[in-house]
C-alpha cells in the first residue's frame, strides 16, 4: 500500500484538474510538470492500476438511481441531494457531474499507463508483465468508456451513425483538444480496447479488482449484448465461462444473514463498486417495487436471501456481491450469473433453443429450492426468451448498472418497452422510451470550458 499511495499522490493533483480538461488547456490556470509524471519501472504502473479506490470504486450511480426497480419514500427522497432528487424523478436539467469525473479520472490513470508501458524499464519483471499490465490498462479505459456510453450517450441505435458519443481521452497529455466523437467511433474504440485486453491479459488474476481474461471477454459480451449482436455477445459469453462458470448454488446460503454473500465470492470475475455519495442504496432506503417482488414465487430462494423485510412492511436488499448491504456502494462489476443470462438470452434470440434451455435451467436450478424445482422446457423461442428476460430482471435488479443497460437497449423493442412512471407525493413523473433524457446532460461547467456539444433536450 506504501508504494500505491505514493504513485497516487505523485498523480492525484494532475487528475483533480481532469473534470476542466476535456478542452483546451488554456482552461487550466497550472499546467501539470510532465517530469513528474515518469515511471520508474513496471511495478509502479502496476501500481496505479492496483489503486482500489481509483480503479475499482465510484462507478456511475446516475442509470440505477434513474431506474424503477426501487423506490424512495418521500421523506427519504426529499432529504437527497438535489442533484439525486432530479435523477430520481427524471428531470431534464439534471447535471451529473460526478459520474463523469470519476470515469474520466480512471482513464486517465490508465492513459498514464499506457503511454509509458512500451518504453519503461523491466526491473526484473518479464515482457510477458508488460503486455498483461497494457492489457489491463486497455480494459480500464475501454470498460470506463463503456460506463459513459450509457450514461451520456443516446441508446445506439444501428443507423445511428449521426449520434453523438463521448470524448475519447487516448492518451494523458491534457494540452490535447478533444472533441465529441460518434456512437460508432465510440464503440469501435471500447471494442478495440477490450479486444486487445482480452489477448493479453492472464487467464486468472490474484485478486477480481486486476482484470483477467475472464473479465474482458465478460466485457465484450455486455457491450455487444447492448448493441444488439445476439452472435458476438454469445460467442464471448462462452469464452469467459470457458474460463470462469461457477454459480453459487443458492439452497446453501443462510438467508437469514445480514450479508449473505462475501466479498469476492466464487460467481465475481471483476470487482467494482458504484459511487454512493447520495447514499440512495442505503439498506433501508432503496425499497424493492412491489411488481417486481411479487414476481419471486414461494420457490424463489432469492425471496429470502436478497431481501429483508422492514418495519413498514416494505423489502430492501441485502443481497449485494460487494460484502455488504449496508455500506450503500452497491457491487457493479462482472460476475458469472449475469454471463449465464446474457448466454440463455443470445441463444434464445438465435433460436437455439436447447442451448438456451441448458444454461437457464442451470442457473435457475441454483436459485429456486431444489425440493420443488421444476425444469422449465418450451419449445417456444419466444417464450424461452421472455423467462431469461425475467430471470435477468429478478438476479440483477440491484446490479450497478444492469437495469439502466437493459432499458436502453430492450425499448427498442416493443415486446419489452416500459414508459417509466414515478409518484413523489402529489406528483407523477414519466420518463417515455426511447426519450431524450436517456442520454444524461453533459457536465454544463464541461460544455462551458470546453465548448463541446451538449446532448438534446
Amino acid at each position: 500500500m506504501d508504494l500505491i499511495m505514493k504513485i497516487i499522490i505523485k498523480y492525484y493533483w494532475m487528475s483533480a484538474i481532469l473534470f476542466l480538461q476535456l478542452g483546451c488547456a488554456a482552461f487550466l490556470e497550472e499546467k501539470p510538470d510532465r517530469s513528474l509524471a515518469l515511471a520508474d519501472g513496471l511495478k509502479e504502473l502496476q501500481a496505479i492500476l492496483d489503486y482500489e479506490v481509483g480503479m475499482n470504486q465510484n462507478y456511475p450511480a446516475a442509470g440505477d438511481i434513474a431506474s424503477p426497480y426501487f423506490y424512495l419514500t418521500e421523506a427519504d427522497w426529499s432529504a437527497r441531494t438535489e442533484i439525486t432528487r432530479e435523477i430520481y424523478s427524471w428531470n431534464e436539467k439534471a447535471d451529473n457531474s460526478q459520474d463523469w469525473h470519476n470515469a474520466y479520472t480512471r482513464i486517465f490513470y490508465a492513459n498514464v499507463v499506457l503511454d509509458q508501458i512500451d518504453d519503461v524499464a523491466l526491473k526484473g519483471r518479464r515482457e510477458q508483465d508488460r503486455a498483461a499490465i497494457k492489457g489491463s490498462a486497455l480494459f480500464f479505459r475501454g470498460w470506463n468508456f463503456f460506463q459513459l456510453s450509457q450514461i451520456y450517450t443516446p441508446p445506439y441505435m444501428e443507423d445511428g451513425d449521426g449520434q453523438w458519443g463521448i470524448p475519447l481521452r487516448l492518451g494523458a497529455d491534457i494540452n490535447i483538444v478533444t472533441e465529441r466523437s460518434t456512437i460508432s467511433e465510440t464503440f469501435n474504440q471500447i471494442v478495440s480496447d477490450l479486444t486487445y485486453a482480452s489477448q493479453t491479459l492472464p487467464e486468472q488474476t490474484v485478486v477480481p479488482t486486476r482484470p483477467s481474461r475472464a473479465a474482458a471477454y465478460a466485457a465484450l459480451s455486455i457491450v455487444y449484448l447492448s448493441l444488439d449482436d445476439f452472435l458476438i455477445a454469445e460467442k464471448y459469453a462462452d469464452s469467459c465461462l470457458m474460463l470462469q462458470s461457477d454459480l453459487i448454488d443458492y439452497n446453501f446460503v443462510d438467508g437469514s444473514m445480514v450479508n449473505p454473500f462475501p466479498i469476492f465470492n466464487e460467481e465475481v470475475i471483476f470487482h467494482a463498486t458504484m459511487f454512493g455519495t447520495s447514499q440512495v442504496f442505503y439498506r433501508n432506503r432503496a425499497k424493492i417495487t412491489e411488481e417486481l417482488f411479487d414476481s419471486y414465487d414461494e420457490a424463489d430462494l432469492r425471496r429470502t436471501v436478497f431481501y429483508v423485510e422492514q418495519a413498514d412492511g416494505s423489502f430492501t436488499f441485502k443481497g449485494d456481491y460487494s460484502g455488504s448491504s449496508t455500506s450503500g456502494l452497491p457491487f457493479c462489476g462482472m460476475a458469472t450469473d449475469e454471463i449465464y443470462l446474457i448466454k440463455a438470452e443470445c441463444a434464445a434470440r438465435l433460436q437455439k433453443n436447447e442451448i438456451a434451455l441448458t444454461y437457464l435451467n442451470e442457473f435457475m436450478r441454483k436459485r429456486y429450492d431444489s425440493a420443488v424445482f421444476e425444469v422449465f422446457n418450451s419449445n417456444d423461442a419466444l417464450e424461452i426468451l421472455d423467462k431469461t428476460i425475467s430471470e435477468r430482471r429478478k438476479q440483477l435488479a440491484f446490479r450497478g448498472g444492469v437495469s439502466w443497460r437493459d432499458l436502453r437497449r430492450l425499448n427498442r423493442e416493443e415486446r419489452y418497452r416500459q414508459t417509466l412512471v414515478r409518484e413523489i407525493g402529489d406528483d407523477r413523473y414519466t420518463l417515455e422510451p426511447n426519450g431524450k433524457r436517456y442520454a444524461f446532460l453533459i457536465p454544463v461547467s464541461v460544455v462551458q470550458m470546453s465548448g463541446i456539444r451538449q446532448n438534446e433536450r
